[in-house]
């Protein structure tokens, strides 16, 4: 799988994550849904300028399931 370094440690990028969850068999009848959480606008200040600006916050919730329906794992 594609990866790259962050903080001189390999990770690998979500869309290659998730092109291996859709096509390896060992997936076969697993599915993910995800969820928006959090979608706010909140007033920001630059700390080099002290330029007050809007900003926004986005949080998403994965889950993913097995063929039976059984959660196997969650992430924020």
């Amino acid at each position: 799988m594609e990866s790259i370094k962050i903080h001189g440690k390999d990770y690998v990028l979500v869309n290659s994550r998730i092109k291996k969850f859709r096509t390896d068999p060992e997936y076969k009848g697993f599915g993910l849904k995800t969820t928006k959480t959090l979608d706010e606008w909140f007033k920001n200040q630059d700390k080099k300028t002290g330029e007050l600006f809007e900003d926004n916050r986005v949080e998403f919730r994965c889950v993913i399931y097995n063929e039976s329906g059984s959660v196997i794992s969650s992430g924020t």
